[in-house]
């Protein structure tokens, strides 16, 4: 499961350090626009880690289509 390795070290680490290096407050418009883009990142990245979970328990080649 190195997806869940490869989000927290490229999206979740750089986030945390931008916001406890900067002299802003976490609330400011600059750490806000931080953590909207990596937000999505992250979700993005931990949503794909859960759709293979599910993909492998279910022996499924690819997700089911409507």
């Amino acid at each position: 499961m190195g997806g869940l390795i490869a989000v927290s070290m490229c999206y979740l680490v750089p986030l945390i350090c931008q916001l406890r290096l900067s002299d802003k407050s976490w609330a400011s418009p600059y750490n806000l626009s931080a953590i909207c883009f990596f937000g999505s990142l992250i979700l993005i990245g931990y949503t794909s880690v859960g759709v293979t979970i599910y993909e492998v328990i279910n022996g499924l080649d690819m997700m089911p289509r409507l």
